[in-house]
């Protein structure tokens, strides 16, 4: 099982196996293991964190995900 991180939403998942590429969160197939940082939000409607890296919901996001 491999962590992996959106390229659209950011949202950073388990993976079960590395053929899954699809996104639970956006459903886009942008699914990538080249990220760095992790930031855990639990109430985005107050987090000043949350605003900078545009998490709308509670979850763990990377801070910069590669190409």
């Amino acid at each position: 099982m491999s962590e992996m991180a959106c390229r659209t939403c950011k949202r950073v998942f388990r993976v079960p196996r590395r053929g899954s590429d699809v996104c639970p969160v956006c459903k886009t197939r942008t699914l990538t293991d080249n990220w760095n940082g992790l930031v855990v939000i639990f109430n985005p409607e107050s987090s000043i964190l949350a605003e900078k890296i545009g998490a709308k919901e509670p979850g763990r996001y990377a801070i910069n995900v590669g190409r």
